[in-house]
């Protein structure tokens, strides 16, 4: 079984952010990534355009 983990977020909101918190929450982002993958469970990414 498959499933889809789609991350959302406003990006004017997102810019509002001091740099030092934007790089925390891309930071668990791609924390999750490595963990996913690690597991076998991660396929593929990619941006909605």
């Amino acid at each position: 079984m498959k499933y889809l983990l789609l991350v959302h977020h406003d990006e004017a909101a997102f810019e509002k952010l001091g740099k030092e918190q934007q790089q925390q929450m891309l930071a668990e982002s791609i924390a999750l990534t490595h963990q996913l993958h690690a597991r076998g469970q991660y396929l593929s990414a990619s941006p909605l355009v």
